[in-house]
């Protein structure tokens, strides 16, 4: 499970603007308990259709469901970022 999006960072120590038109986004990591969970995402350029190298990562957090039948908080944690604005032209990779 992973979504593929564009990166674009501004970023003072490269003195300039880092983009990428096509990335791998994956949550690698979930932390936390039944009212907070912090999910870790590495964005991964895509080179030659080719998943790369690491060129950042994210941090996320929200309140998880924890219903009997309720999914894992790996999924809730992409089903979470999918919701938010500037993942509204992400895909399912």
């Amino acid at each position: 499970m992973a979504l593929k999006k564009s990166f674009s960072e501004t970023n003072s120590y490269m003195n300039g603007k880092l983009e990428s038109a096509n990335c791998y986004w994956k949550v690698t990591s979930v932390n936390g308990s039944k009212n907070k969970v912090s999910a870790s995402v590495s964005v991964m350029a895509i080179v030659d259709g080719q998943i790369s190298n690491q060129i950042a990562s994210r941090e996320y957090s929200f309140a998880p469901s924890v219903e009997d039948g309720s999914k894992n908080f790996i999924a809730q944690a992409y089903e979470y970022i999918k919701l938010l604005p500037e993942f509204s032209d992400a895909v399912d990779a």
